[in-house]
């Protein structure tokens, strides 16, 4: 480990009595990517990557009475490179892009990379009339709830008094 990410670890440890938990887990991501590849990256050795990719878009996701809203930072990807399939309760997403890099040297190289996320939203929903929207880099999904699976039951009520 070199002496940047050691001193930046002793200091990540001493303020954790100081700081929500919010906070501590935006610094231990910190952390992560002061001594790995770093954020979105890939380490190169010889011209490929080194233990793959830690690259995953952001994604956030949540319910209310209507509808499932998810939203994904898609920044830096294109249509292309995007595959939404919908099931009952949730969404898989596949996200591909292509990282390119030159050396100091002038050497260029590629490499693919691939991220999948299988979302369980929690409630079932009408996969004929979800939305995708992109928009500041920003992809808001709107997956209304599948009202037809829905019935109200009715009570035979046999009241003793």
């Amino acid at each position: 480990m070199s002496e940047e990410s050691e001193k930046f670890l002793k200091g990540l440890v001493d303020s954790a009595a100081n700081i929500t938990p919010h906070e501590m887990v935006e610094k231990f991501e910190d952390a992560v990517a002061a001594i790995s590849a770093g954020r979105g990256n890939i380490a190169w050795k010889d011209g490929q990557p080194v233990g793959g990719s830690i690259w995953q878009p952001k994604i956030r996701w949540h319910a209310d009475s209507r509808c499932a809203h998810v939203f994904i930072d898609v920044s830096g990807l294109t249509q292309d490179g995007i595959t939404i399939e919908a099931r009952s309760r949730g969404l898989s997403l596949i996200f591909q892009r292509t990282k390119e890099i030159i050396h100091s040297n002038g050497e260029f190289h590629s490499h693919q990379e691939t991220s999948q996320r299988i979302i369980d939203l929690g409630i079932e929903i009408d996969t004929d009339t979800i939305e995708a929207i992109v928009e500041g880099g920003i992809m808001h999904i709107r997956c209304p709830r599948d009202s037809g699976g829905v019935k109200v039951v009715e009570i035979n009520w046999q009241d003793d008094s």
